[in-house]
This record gives structure tokens, C-alpha cells and sequence, in this order.
């Protein structure tokens, strides 16, 4: 009776997971996992519930138990790499989707964990081509359309990324990272309003998104609204105080506020959290010129221009 009625819950909750009615949903897990403790597919889908309610490590926790009770659960990898990589522990992220792979190459979700990972990590041709492998596996798979705009961005295609972004908000209109990467490619073909508009929705839809508010910020800062995007850097630090570009956006709206101490404070901690990341290094060069320290900042561009030209 115990198992049937665990299958129950799950089904219940699998239903309210695709909703995004996630607080609903990890209550109905709880109750699978409660009357069949063993159950591997309730502990990866709860991992999936806390992870839409950015509880990270508690999903991360579900996955561990997931694992332990059968270490050949190709879905429980993909669960568990998607949780790494919000907890910016994207090397591992990476390294855990492709043991999913391995397990089942048919699954899409390890190649869009692939993705996210190498996203990421800055490899934007590899993320593409693992996000594009997922669609031809699912092509409603919704991270993946979402993710293909993300690395379209980056890898500036902006109209390709606009587009696929428009095509992933037409599977799932309430998908918060697909109107945050819709935004991004807005405002890289300088449409300010209509990017302004987009990193709304997203927020609207995922209050606790932090890339979105962090990213907000920069459309504040081009429209010259720097109070703003400095709060704005503010809510995505107080939401994921590991976000380096949270940083490295506070850092320039504190220098467009004349804040330059604080400023460079916030520069050192993005470098802290992603030193491979070349825009703080520029940022600080720009900054240190600006208060006299020409050494410092020539050895700041040094670093800026080794990372552009790795790139």
C-alpha cells in the first residue's frame, strides 16, 4: 500500500513540477519519499523541486541519497550537475554530466547540463553544440532552448539568440532564464525599453532569480538610472552572494556614483569568485587609472588583454 500510494504522490508532484508550482510539488515528494524511502525517481524530482526553489545544497543533499541508492541513474547525474552548476561549482558540473552521458547518450538533460556547465566555463562553441544535441534528442527540452539563446549571446549572435529565445518562451512562457537570456540579446542589439521590459517579466516570474536582477543592472546603468542598478546588484548579491557579475555591475555603478573605494572593493571580490573572468580586470584597470595608480592598473590591462586574446 505504501508503494502504491508513493507512486500516487510522485505522479501528483511530477504533474505540479511541470506547473512550476514548486512548493507544492516538494511537499508531494516529501510524501513519496516519506512511504518509499528507496525510491530513487522521488529523491532526483525532489532535488528538482528544491533546486526551483533555489535550495541548492538541500538538492543537492537528494541527489547524494539518490546516488547511494543506485549509483547507475543516469537522471540523478543530470539532476545533480544542473544543482552544481547554480552553486557555480561548474568544473564538477561538468564532469557529472558527462558521466550522465555515458550512462544514457539519449537523455537530454545530461547534454543540457553539459551545456550549462561549459556556458559557464566560457566555452560558448561547446555549450552550443551540447545545447543543439539535447534539442535533437528533445525539442521541447526547455533548458536547452533557453540555454542555446544563453550561449548565442555569448557567443555574439544576438538576432540567432533572440530568436531562440522567442522559440523557448513559446514552449514555456513562464520559464524566468528563457525572458533573462531574451533580455541579454535585447540589450546587446541595443534595444534598451524592450530589454528593460524582458529582465522585468523574468523577475516577475522568478522573484529570486539573481542573474536577472544582476543583469538588470546594466540596462539601469546605460539608461543612466545608477541607484537603481545599484540596488539592483544588491538584491542579486543578497539573492546568490557568489554571483561574480553582480560584482563586477556594482562595481560600475558605484563608479558612475563617484563611490571608487567601494567600487574597487566590489572588483576584487568578482575577481575573487571567477578570476578567469576578463571584464572585472578591464573594469579595475579603467578605475585604478582613474585614482592615479598607473602601475596597478597597466598590470590590471595586462591581465584584460591575456584573457582577450586566450579568448
Amino acid at each position: 500500500m505504501n508503494e502504491e500510494d508513493a507512486r500516487s504522490w510522485l505522479a501528483e508532484g511530477s504533474g505540479l513540477l511541470k506547473g512550476r508550482r514548486y512548493d507544492e510539488a516538494l511537499a508531494a515528494f516529501n510524501w513519496a519519499v516519506t512511504l518509499e524511502a528507496d525510491n530513487v525517481s522521488a529523491w532526483t524530482l525532489k532535488a528538482a523541486a528544491l533546486e526551483g526553489l533555489h535550495r541548492y545544497e538541500e538538492a543537492l543533499e537528494c541527489c547524494e541519497r539518490a546516488l547511494a541508492l543506485d549509483a547507475s541513474a543516469a537522471p540523478v547525474y543530470s539532476q545533480k550537475a544542473f544543482v552544481l552548476s547554480r552553486l557555480h561549482r561548474d568544473q564538477e558540473a561538468l564532469e557529472v554530466a558527462r558521466r550522465a552521458i555515458v550512462l544514457d547518450p539519449r537523455d537530454a538533460d545530461g547534454f543540457s547540463a553539459s551545456g550549462s556547465a561549459l556556458l559557464a566555463l566560457r566555452r560558448s562553441q561547446e555549450a552550443l553544440e551540447a545545447y543543439e544535441y539535447a534539442l535533437k534528442l528533445d525539442p521541447s527540452h526547455i533548458r536547452s532552448s533557453a540555454g542555446k539563446s544563453g550561449a548565442l549571446t555569448s557567443l555574439r549572435r544576438y538576432e540567432e539568440a533572440l530568436w531562440a529565445a522567442q522559440h523557448a518562451i513559446a514552449l514555456d512562457p513562464f520559464y524566468a532564464t528563457s525572458h533573462n537570456n531574451k533580455a541579454a540579446a535585447l540589450r546587446n542589439l541595443r534595444r534598451p525599453e524592450e530589454a528593460l521590459a524582458a529582465y522585468q517579466r523574468a523577475i516577475q516570474l522568478d522573484p529570486r532569480h539573481a542573474i536577472a536582477h544582476s543583469n538588470l543592472s546594466l540596462v539601469l546603468i546605460g539608461l543612466n538610472c545608477y541607484v537603481e542598478a545599484l540596488a539592483a546588484c544588491d538584491r542579486a548579491i543578497a539573492l546568490d552572494p557568489d554571483l561574480p557579475s553582480a560584482y563586477n555591475n556594482r562595481a560600475v555603478a558605484l563608479v558612475f556614483l563617484k563611490r571608487n573605494d567601494e567600487a574597487l572593493a566590489a572588483i576584487e571580490r568578482s575577481i575573487q569568485l571567477n578570476p578567469g573572468h576578463r571584464a572585472p580586470y578591464i573594469n579595475k584597470a579603467v578605475l585604478l587609472f582613474r585614482l592615479g595608480l598607473y602601475g596597478e592598473a597597466f598590470a590590471a590591462f595586462k591581465l584584460f588583454w591575456r584573457f582577450r586574446r586566450a579568448r
